[in-house]
């Protein structure tokens, strides 16, 4: 029997290696959330120092765990955009805190003194166009509101309308109707336009 050469073992292991490592790169996760806080949602941030929030994440949102970096952990959103969230709230299951297993990467220097990050070029979105919802035609209140998350695209639009905190069928129809019409400046990262999730609160009002 001849035996393999020392290269061609040597390609095999790396190429082994490096596939283990793409694999470990982007590994599916959930935000997990305790069972008595199940109502509270996760900041999320721009960077590792997790000194720029620019939204929320709810309890069992679905990421893609890239890398963890000091403390943060490094996600790609289901919009692609990529944003960091604590590391203690990942879990590989929803509804139990199992961590995920990433890549390490370097801890970012947050203590350093750096110069101000230029506020017009890192920023959340903002609203530049909210119509009132209207009320449902049988409708059973005059007052209340529905929380709704969702991704504000690099249209400026909202996308993957989800109820985060309902106030009945018609009600919450009504307030992903309008949401839908809304339209957002889109946040900045370093000058360039991103893709983020954020959470929004539709009220409903009879003004007298």
């Amino acid at each position: 029997m001849r035996l393999k050469s020392p290269c061609l073992l040597l390609v095999s292991t790396l190429a082994s290696v490096l596939l283990a490592q793409t694999e470990k790169a982007d590994q599916l996760a959930y935000i997990y959330c305790p069972s008595d806080k199940r109502e509270l949602s996760v900041p999320v941030f721009l960077g590792a120092c997790m000194n720029h929030q620019v939204g929320t994440f709810e309890c069992g949102h679905k990421i893609g765990a890239v890398a963890r970096s000091g403390t943060a952990l490094k996600v790609v959103t289901s919009a692609g955009s990529t944003v960091f969230v604590s590391g203690d709230v990942a879990s590989q299951k929803p509804d139990q805190l199992v961590p995920v297993e990433v890549q390490v990467e370097p801890a970012p220097e947050c203590n350093v003194k750096v110069v101000e990050r230029d506020p017009t070029k890192n920023r959340g979105p903002r609203q530049v166009f909210a119509p009132e919802p209207n009320f449902p035609r049988h409708r059973d209140r005059n007052h209340g509101t529905v929380v709704l998350g969702l991704i504000v695209g690099l249209d400026g639009r909202a996308h993957e309308i989800k109820v985060e905190g309902s106030l009945g069928k018609d009600y919450d129809d009504a307030a992903i109707k309008a949401v839908r019409q809304w339209r957002f400046e889109p946040a900045l990262k370093d000058g360039q336009p991103v893709a983020v999730h954020i959470d929004v609160t539709v009220e409903f009002r009879v003004i007298q």
